[in-house]
């Protein structure tokens, strides 16, 4: 079972361009935490780096900079919230603001 989530993890990270020492060097730590819960962590490779994600949502590189905690990038889609605003916008007739005048004699 090991060995087949092993050689999918390293042709993934290789289809990616993970340099090959880096991939050596995800494998071990793979192997090292074996026993730990594998479906708690999911493992990005951002181009330079390895980087495990936990079910908590925290970083964490495994090569470059091992067990230290990474920068958290937040995803925002854009382009759909705009399309999920103008569905849900309310034209507002364009009034003048009321004029503030002071009283006569104030």
């Amino acid at each position: 079972m090991q060995d087949v989530v092993l050689v999918r993890a390293i042709k993934t990270l290789r289809d990616a361009g993970c340099p090959l020492q880096k991939v050596r060097e995800a494998k071990s730590i793979i192997e090292a935490h074996w026993s730990e819960r594998l479906t708690d962590y999911v493992l990005y490779w951002d181009g330079g780096d390895v980087v495990a994600l936990d079910r908590w949502g925290n970083l964490q590189s495994l090569v470059l900079r091992p067990t230290q905690q990474v920068l958290h990038l937040v995803a925002m889609p854009l382009a759909s919230w705009r399309t999920e605003a103008r569905a849900i916008a309310i034209a507002i007739p364009h009034t003048d603001p009321p004029s503030h005048r002071r009283a006569a004699g104030a």
